[in-house]
């Protein structure tokens, strides 16, 4: 006799109970992989894909991936710190510049004092503000005049990036031809590119060649010197 509040179980029900277990195959395993997040399938991804991915998210959020603070640098050293190709003629100064993002072009009509001249600016990130200007000479040309960067850092920790720019700086230029201690600063110094043309790094306390308030930044300049430092 079967005990009270016994069912008995269908042999069919059975087979089929042990064939879910067996297989994995219940209702709450296809609850976890519906559950299954967008961040968890793309760290199954190739790198290629994943790179794609974070692309397209970041399209989708409107705004582009984040660059890499070491590679904003190694762009403006490559631009810089090349004896055999600065300063770049006008045509091509814009069109590198403009890979780095939005880039502002003014032109100033000549005074008493100085001729027409063409300014381009713009920024990358917050961590780089920079601006390129040349003056029309006397042979109808644009001619090279300045070139100025200022690097910031988010943390206002100014030494790590001093360094990193002077030892990029010296793989390509060498040794600085002069230096200039600078009492409560960073130590001022300067390369020689090429044509009277120098290139010098020191820390500086004002504006940002992009406008703004004054900020405390590395200042990198290139332009024909006024004299030997003091």
């Amino acid at each position: 006799m079967m005990p009270l509040g016994a069912r008995s179980r269908s042999p069919l029900l059975s087979c089929v109970a042990l064939w879910m277990l067996a297989t994995g195959s219940s209702s709450c395993r296809k609850t976890e992989v519906t559950a299954e997040t967008a961040s968890t399938r793309a760290a199954r991804l190739p790198t290629e894909s994943l790179d794609a991915t974070v692309a397209v998210d970041a399209e989708k959020a409107g705004h582009e991936p984040e660059v890499n603070p070491s590679t904003i640098l190694e762009d403006l050293v490559n631009l810089v710190a090349d004896r055999s190709r600065f300063p770049p003629a006008l045509a091509v100064a814009e069109e590198r510049l403009r890979a780095w993002g939005p880039l502002k072009r003014v032109e100033q009509e000549a005074t008493n004092t100085q001729p027409v001249t063409l300014e381009l600016s713009g920024e990358r990130a917050p961590i780089l503000h920079f601006e390129i200007e040349y003056g029309w000479d006397d042979t109808g040309s644009w001619k090279f005049s300045y070139f100025g960067a200022a690097i910031t850092d988010p943390s206002g920790q100014l030494a790590p990036i001093y360094r990193r720019l002077v030892r990029m700086i010296r793989k390509r230029l060498g040794k600085p031809t002069w230096t200039k201690p600078e009492k409560g600063q960073l130590t001022a110094l300067g390369w020689n590119l090429r044509n009277r043309i120098d290139l010098s790094l020191r820390e500086q306390s004002d504006s940002l060649p992009t406008a703004g308030p004054p900020a405390r930044h590395i200042q990198l300049s290139i332009s024909e010197p006024e004299g030997e430092p003091d």
